[in-house]
């Protein structure tokens, strides 16, 4: 009688089969304490900017730029990002507001999330295009490519430093409003070649105009009563906190891709082990744990699990980091975390052309 038995596993497929294992488990274990989480970083996030305009009217002032930067930078990298990644829609207790079929849609757009990315177009760009092709070609975030479109590399390295910072000071306002829009008008022919550029009258529509006639005319004219001196006050540290939230959030997301230990992957994946295997490549964890590290890191110090698993909240992110090292470890996966300093030291040599990403 002839026996039957079962295709002996691979060592990358029981490593696949115990990540989706913890998945599972993980996926069991949500419940309203996930949500509550979230209401507690929403509850920190307006705290930092009622601080930041109740102060702002007084004197132009690093103290009001900084609270209301810090809240800005939460509302997109934990907030906005995580849960229109769907990371709430399957927590027990999440009110529609918190999911992704309805967070920032339409007219809510203005009372969840009103920054410079118009939210449809955010969700192709990043929800599809970069964590389906990350590090790839059709990546639209890959910096080391796209920092070329700013300078020559034969530049002396202060100039092309100079142009790096002015960048990030403006990261989100010429970067992301213009290549968001692009790769959601383009999406299945989108073309990395074609500039940007090209949606500036659609960036005008979607995102110039309502961004700053909010932020940059309404708001500060809400402190009309107190003088036109106060008016000119809030709008000064508005801009200013401008400046330091794009710096913030650059600063905090590019470098979890970027540096010379990070490889471009020069093909697309074909299995589930390939994609867990380009994810855990092409991205880097930061140094995890604590409240206001995680927070101030945008919980992008998560990020290898969140590329692996993109639709969670962020506090599962918290419990699964430790077991997915782990796991990595076991099976002699390089699984790669440091210090964000760091990591941003590395960053900036690829975008200076220094060091080259591979």
């Amino acid at each position: 009688m002839e026996l039957i038995t079962e295709p002996i596993k691979t060592n990358s497929q029981l490593f696949v089969d115990h990540l989706l294992q913890l998945k599972a488990n993980t996926l069991k274990n949500l419940s309203k304490q996930d949500y509550l989480h979230l209401r507690k970083l929403i509850f920190v996030n307006r705290f930092f900017l009622m601080v930041g305009f109740l102060t702002a009217w007084i004197l132009p002032n690093p103290f009001s730029m900084l609270c209301i930067s810090i809240a800005l930078h939460g509302q997109w990298t934990i907030v906005g990002h995580h849960v229109c990644h769907g990371g709430y829609d399957k927590v027990p207790g999440t009110p529609n507001r918190y999911r992704s079929d309805h967070f920032a849609l339409g007219w809510r757009r203005y009372v969840d999330w009103l920054d410079w990315i118009y939210t449809p177009a955010w969700k192709y760009e990043h929800n599809v295009l970069h964590h389906f092709y990350t590090n790839e070609q059709l990546d639209p975030d890959v910096s080391a490519e796209s920092i070329k479109h700013y300078f020559n590399p034969e530049w002396p390295l202060w100039l092309r430093f100079v142009i790096l910072i002015l960048n990030m000071c403006t990261w989100k306002i010429i970067y992301f409003s213009t290549n968001t829009l692009k790769a959601f008008y383009e999406k299945k022919n989108y073309d990395p070649s074609r500039s940007p550029s090209d949606y500036f009258k659609q960036a005008l529509i979607f995102s110039y105009i309502p961004y700053f006639t909010i932020h940059f005319i309404f708001i500060p004219f809400l402190f009309f009563p107190l003088g036109k001196i106060a008016v000119l006050f809030v709008l000064i540290n508005r801009i200013g906190a401008e400046i330091l939230t794009n710096i913030h959030t650059f600063l905090t997301i590019v470098p979890s891709h970027a540096g010379a230990d990070i490889p471009l992957q020069t093909k697309h994946f074909s299995s589930k082990e390939e994609f867990f295997m380009n994810q855990i490549q092409s991205t880097c964890d930061y140094h995890t744990g604590g409240f206001w590290r995680d927070y101030l890191q945008g919980y992008v110090n998560y990020q290898i699990e969140h590329h692996l698993f993109p639709d969670l909240p962020v506090s599962q992110y918290v419990k699964l980091q430790p077991k997915i090292k782990a796991l990595c470890q076991q099976y002699g996966i390089p699984y790669k975390q440091e210090s964000l300093f760091l990591r941003i030291k590395k960053t900036f040599r690829v975008l200076l052309m220094i060091d080259k990403q591979k």
